[in-house]
């Protein structure tokens, strides 16, 4: 306990400093021009800088999807929140069941300390965003079981940006709304973020959706008034993050804070109380304070990152009594320090390139307390975690060099260990093979084997009573209203994973700007944590005790509280399609990565040819500030002034000469009213804000990944029965599906921007009990699309200045054909718990959304 509290103040007493990571500093290519000085260009050449951004990722495999700045526009994003979700096809895992959720992400190639420092950024502070396989995150210390998302931000930005939202469905009876306001500034290194966000949502019941619910309490005709569909919530969150670089040592410090309140109320129904029949409420308050802190330098050859994120969150939630008066209580108190060093350095030298080494060392301390009034003893669980792994990269061949015949290749090789508290010590190690037979062209090849104990919410949770939740009972194919227990477990076992997965990116020759990615994973584990069980008729055959029914076998009570499975065994195929570019004017930009690393530790190399990747906006601030007179050094990029230094450290005054000659030379030489980078000058006054306008033309994203579930089974107990989650007989929650897909699509043009969003679910079964009278569940196929129409009022009305500037307004459709999902049993007739208008009692959603940039 002293060595963690020494620890913790430790890295929190660095971050009180000043606040977030290394903007100009890590694991990124220069960001200067890496033309040799030494060759003269002919007159009037015009010089482009097509090296890699400060800040994007230098690793052997390539990107699974990439998008620039004018891509990003495209997406109508209001936050970086929102172009991760944009972008969500190309994030999901590959692992099958692993993963999923929210990727792992980098700011400028590093390490933040989490989400909450930079998800309330505005797109425009946004220069790139790079999409990697999960064997990246290896590299810096993370499990390889998320996809890696590096985001790379601006150098100079500020703007204070007023947002508001109001949506409501189609059919009516509910309305959300939402008012937020960020001010974020990014300038010499430093990063400075305020932001303020509140949601409203009304309540849904249903009532309001059609259906009655007949009551047994007199005087009372229909419970669907007092029964939610949707609960009544409301939340606020507030954010403070500052971040600094330090260009002279290259080292960088960082703090973020945010507070947050969610409060929520939902109805199950009436209770007679003997003098009348009042609802059954269930209220929930949660409360909760975050600080987290990052602190980034070089020691010696090496790169350390140092991250510390604590989290206090408090949770009540009160439950009406159904007989009589007063309510229930459960309560959760949960606290958490976490803790990470990571040291990433090259410290052998093979002839296909450097060893890239990852050592990682952590120490996090968890403690949840839960009390619920059901429950004689309250729960406590504390859970001290010490890990420690090394990842090691080693380079075999290199194209162009050493056993270049063969391409590029590398083997990683990466292990660790971690001591629980709570459980006995657990170790993993991790063994892959990456290969790149040809240029465009990626193969990957990885094993992993971990030990994973559940976490301390599934095994001390409080007991929470739900109460008339529908429930089609499988064993007699009746709907009834039953009670739903979840919580914790304190009886869980930790779990073994063993897993195979292999990856293929290819860049394709014949469509510029376009990855396809396909992963094939195959899962097999021991002693698994189903934190979420279903009740079906697997469910109540493999865990009798845990389903209540009264004498005459109707069905009362569910416990869906976390149990042990055995063992389950899943093999998954997918596949992704990436692909973007540009509608309409110049065709002669490029958008890939820019320069290839050339070795080593990759640094970006000169940009040639049809090859280079132009950044007009950069190169620009770069030509303005040489071409000025005197020249403006103090606006250049820190590796180009690096660059013009001598020996003793000052401005070399030829290296300027010569840069300044070409640079300067290129853009005097473009034609009249033009840049180096873009020909065709402005755009003239057009009297119709809705004609098309000629100049830079527009832009196109789109990213589609497929699933295909090949298998999916569950075995109880050694030799014992085999459920095919596959064909039905399903323990976790929900039929599963063999197909699904999502797309994500968008365009961008003169000021307007559309985004279309699809999803697909397969067919899928959930089998009965096999008894007289129960019935299997048929799923029909689902595909829904939302469409996301938006317009630069500014842009569009070629204002500058005014209301208009930077004014976006945006207008959304979700489930635009209100598709819904059919579920019928063996008759075809639709069980009241599987009602389309209880699994989506929102369908078709509208929404209008004004954004302005100060």
């Amino acid at each position: 306990m002293k060595l963690l509290s020494l620890f913790a103040s430790s890295l929190l007493a660095i971050g009180w400093a000043n606040a977030l990571h290394a903007q100009d500093t890590a694991q990124a290519a220069e960001a200067g021009s890496e033309e040799d000085e030494s060759i003269p260009l002919p007159p009037g050449t015009i010089v482009v800088t097509g090296e890699r951004i400060r800040g994007q990722l230098i690793v052997d495999q390539p990107p699974i999807a990439e998008y620039d700045s004018e891509d990003i526009a495209a997406f109508g994003a209001s936050s970086i929140a929102d172009i991760i979700a944009a972008i969500e096809p190309a994030t999901g895992g590959a692992r099958g069941g692993r993963g999923g959720g929210r990727p792992i992400f980098l700011i400028n190639g590093m390490r933040v300390s989490s989400w909450r420092e930079f998800h309330s950024y505005p797109p425009e502070s946004v220069a790139k965003v790079e999409v990697f396989s999960e064997e990246v995150a290896q590299r810096f210390g993370y499990d390889p079981d998320q996809r890696v998302v590096n985001i790379v931000l601006k150098n100079d930005y500020a703007a204070l940006t007023v947002e508001g939202e109001l949506e409501a469905p189609a059919r009516g009876g509910y309305w959300r709304n939402e008012e937020e306001v960020t001010y974020l500034k990014i300038a010499d290194g430093a990063r400075l973020n305020f932001n303020l966000d509140v949601e409203d949502s009304s309540l849904l019941t249903e009532a309001e959706r059609g259906f009655t619910v007949p009551s047994a309490i007199p005087g009372v005709v229909d419970e669907a008034p007092f029964r939610s569909l949707l609960a009544d919530t409301w939340q606020v969150e507030g954010t403070a993050n500052y971040a600094k670089a330090f260009l002279d040592s290259g080292s960088s410090i960082s703090l973020n804070a945010t507070l947050s309140r969610e409060e929520s109320m939902s109805l199950s129904g009436l209770r007679d109380t003997g003098t009348g029949a009042d609802p059954i409420e269930r209220r929930t308050r949660t409360d909760a304070l975050s600080l987290g802190g990052a602190y980034n330098r070089n020691i010696g050859s090496w790169k350390a990152t140092f991250t510390s994120d604590a989290v206090l969150s408090n949770s009540d939630t009160e439950i009406d009594r159904r007989t009589g008066s007063g309510f229930d209580t459960a309560e959760t108190r949960l606290r958490t320090v976490v803790n990470k060093a990571t040291f990433t350095g090259y410290p052998v030298e093979l002839p296909a390139g450097e060893i890239s080494t990852t050592i990682d060392l952590g120490l996090d301390w968890k403690r949840l307390e839960s009390a619920d009034t059901r429950s004689a003893v309250d729960a406590s669980i504390t859970r001290r975690r010490l890990d420690g792994g090394v990842n090691v990269n080693i380079p075999i061949a290199r194209r162009g060099g050493a056993w270049g015949a063969i391409g590029t290749a590398s083997i990683n090789l990466a292990g660790g260990a971690e001591d629980l508290s709570d459980f006995d010590r657990l170790a993993n190690w991790t063994a892959g093979l990456n290969w790149s037979p040809f240029d465009k062209l990626n193969l990957q090849l990885t094993r992993i084997w971990r030990e994973v104990a559940p976490d301390i919410s599934a095994l001390g949770n409080p007991r929470i009573d739900e109460f008339n939740v529908p429930v089609f009972d499988f064993a007699t194919g009746q709907d009834v209203l039953a009670t739903v227990i979840t919580g914790g477990n304190p009886n869980l076992a930790q779990e073994t994973q063993s897993d195979w997965k292999f990856g293929a990116n290819w860049q394709l020759p014949f469509w510029d700007n376009t990855r396809l990615q396909a992963d094939y994973g195959i899962n097999r584990s021991r002693d698994v944590t189903l934190s979420s069980p279903a009740y079906t008729a697997a469910f109540e055959q493999a865990f009798p005790d845990r389903i209540e029914r009264d004498p005459a076998g109707e069905l009362l009570a569910i416990d869906r509280r976390p149990v042990t499975l055995f063992e389950t065994r899943s093999r998954t195929l997918s596949f992704g399609l990436s692909t973007r570019g540009r509608i309409g004017g110049s065709q002669g930009e490029g958008h890939g990565r820019g320069a290839r690393a050339s070795g080593g530790r990759g640094h970006g190399g000169p940009a040639t040819g049809g090859g280079a990747r132009v950044d007009a906006e950069r190169s620009a601030r770069m030509r303005e500030a040489l071409c000025a007179e005197p020249p403006r050094l103090d606006r250049l990029p820190p590796p180009m002034l690096e660059r013009l230094r001598g020996e003793d450290g000052e401005i070399d005054q030829k290296r300027l000469k010569q840069l300044r000659e070409r640079m300067c030379a290129a853009r005097s030489n473009a034609p009249d009213g033009e840049n180096a980078e873009q020909h065709g000058g402005g755009r003239a006054p057009a009297a119709n804000p809705f004609a098309r306008r000629s100049g830079g033309g527009g832009r196109y994203f789109a990213s589609f990944n497929h699933t295909i579930t090949l298998e999916n089974e569950v075995t109880l107990a050694r030799g014992g029965p085999v459920f095919d989650q596959l064909d039905g007989f399903v323990l976790g929650s929900g039929a599963i599906p063999k197909h699904s897909s999502r797309l994500e699509t968008g365009l961008f043009l003169d000021g307007y921007g559309m985004r279309l969003s699809g999803r697909y679910l397969g067919e899928a079964v959930l089998r009965g009990s096999g008894v007289p009278g129960a019935s299997d569940l048929f799923f029909g196929d689902l595909l829904t699309f939302d469409i996301r129409l938006f317009a630069n009022l500014g842009q569009i009305f070629e204002r500058e200045d005014g209301v208009l500037k930077n004014l976006r307004i945006a207008f959304r459709i979700d489930n635009v054909f209100d598709g819904q999902r059919r579920v019928v049993d063996a008759s075809g007739t639709v069980p009241d718990a599987y009602d389309p208008r209880r699994i989506d009692p929102v369908g078709r959603y509208l929404g209008i959304d004004v954004r302005k940039v100060f």
